[in-house]
């Protein structure tokens, strides 16, 4: 896609669609229809970045961090399909990935350009791999 502004507007989606294809495309269109550039998701794949009996932190209320990434992670047709929604909606589809698989599952989809989450930075096996895509990565600092 090729932009015209200096800005480039990312709208943060995460997992706030609780695994709902449907809700995951009307946010798209929301964010769309506001006119950013592109959407970002959090690919989680549970059994590549935790174990089942991990404690639960204090963000994770009533439902235990695997059970949570189970529950709001997509599989890799369903990710295809969000990420074709958003072609079709003229912006660009982004995920931070939180595993190596993660990044394997996004490269299938076709996604051109990653946010290595806050919580990866040290993860240099993922940081790698991602390098090696030849896609464009960021982590905003601040």
């Amino acid at each position: 896609m090729k932009y015209d502004r200096e800005v480039f507007l990312v709208a943060e989606i995460g997992s706030v669609h609780g695994g709902s294809i449907g809700n995951a495309k009307a946010l798209i269109n929301m964010c769309a229809n506001a006119g950013v550039d592109a959407v970002k998701f959090q690919t989680h794949i549970a059994h590549a970045e935790t174990i089942r009996n991990a404690p639960t932190p204090p963000g994770f209320t009533g439902e235990p961090r695997y059970s949570y990434f189970e529950r709001t992670g997509f599989t890799a047709d369903e990710w295809r399909a969000l990420y074709e929604h958003c072609q079709e909606q003229s912006i660009e589809f982004m995920s931070a990935p939180f595993s190596e698989k993660a990044v394997d599952l996004l490269e299938r989809v076709g996604v051109c350009r990653y946010k290595i989450p806050s919580g990866e930075v040290t993860n240099l096996p993922m940081i790698q791999k991602i390098a090696k895509t030849k896609n464009q990565w960021f982590y905003p600092l601040g």
